[in-house]
């Protein structure tokens, strides 16, 4: 793996590029992402965020305050240029906005691209999905992978792909080392997990790692998704330093084509 703190951030997000995070659900930018946003906030990089399944369900009136509480994760780490695809999550959906796993790829795909072109992003961009096994390996999360390689593969000469993962490997052995230590609500909850999540440490390239500020900011972004995360529970709950163990590096796969 290589660390893009400080050369190496400018050959993975060039300043000539619009950098495009595609995001599966409301406080995914937060727990995966956090650092990384923050940082291109302070270089000056034009970035997007683009939610795939957390649009707003007229039935639903959580999924309304969740994009609120979306917006406000996101202005923390500096980001004010946010935008939810008309697709929700299964367990919410109603006639008028579907699941996002029901849509075929490509249709994603193509409403992906036309937010692009409809908010004049500049090309070529650096899109950052997810990793094969969608992070943790929510059913949405897989199709976000998707839906980046869809894009990777119909806009070749615009698009270079990166795709966010969890180090499978340092997640397991902090696992290993906590339980016991910690109480079971601040461990991750790994029945709601795949049970090949993220990626091993021999499958990643990059990996950023958080200053104490950006830390602080990660947590505070976490805590702005109250539906989402609790004080007494995984993560937010975490000991300081055991917060910067699990959450205090992000890491990137650089997939092949």
């Amino acid at each position: 793996m290589v660390q893009i703190n400080k050369k190496n951030f400018d050959r993975i997000f060039p300043p000539d590029c619009s950098i495009v995070f595609l995001h599966a659900h409301c406080d995914d930018e937060s727990f995966l992402s956090a650092g990384l946003l923050n940082k291109l906030s302070d270089t000056g990089k034009q970035c997007f965020i683009i939610y795939g399944a957390a649009g707003a369900v007229e039935s639903h009136e959580k999924s309304k305050i969740r994009q609120e509480q979306t917006i406000s994760a996101c202005q923390i780490l500096g980001q004010k240029s946010v935008e939810f695809l008309n697709y929700c999550e299964p367990k919410i959906g109603d006639t008028k906005i579907h699941p996002l796993c029901e849509e075929r790829i490509e249709d994603v795909g193509r409403a992906v691209w036309d937010m692009v072109q409809k908010n004049r992003i500049k090309i070529p961009i650096v899109l950052v999905s997810y990793d094969k096994n969608g992070g943790y390996g929510n059913a949405d999360h897989k199709i976000i992978h998707l839906i980046g390689r869809e894009i990777k593969n119909k806009h070749k000469e615009s698009v270079v792909l990166y795709e966010i993962t969890i180090n499978r490997d340092k997640m397991q052995a902090w696992i290993v080392d906590s339980t016991g230590k910690l109480t079971p609500d601040l461990l991750p909850k790994l029945k709601y997990w795949s049970p090949e999540y993220g990626l091993t440490e021999n499958e990643i390239n990059y990996f950023y790692e958080l200053s104490n500020t950006e830390l602080s900011l990660k947590h505070k972004a976490l805590a702005c998704h109250k539906f989402y995360n609790r004080y007494n529970c995984f993560p937010l709950g975490l000991p300081k330093n055991e917060f910067a163990k699990v959450l205090g590096v992000e890491f990137l796969h650089k997939p092949i084509f």
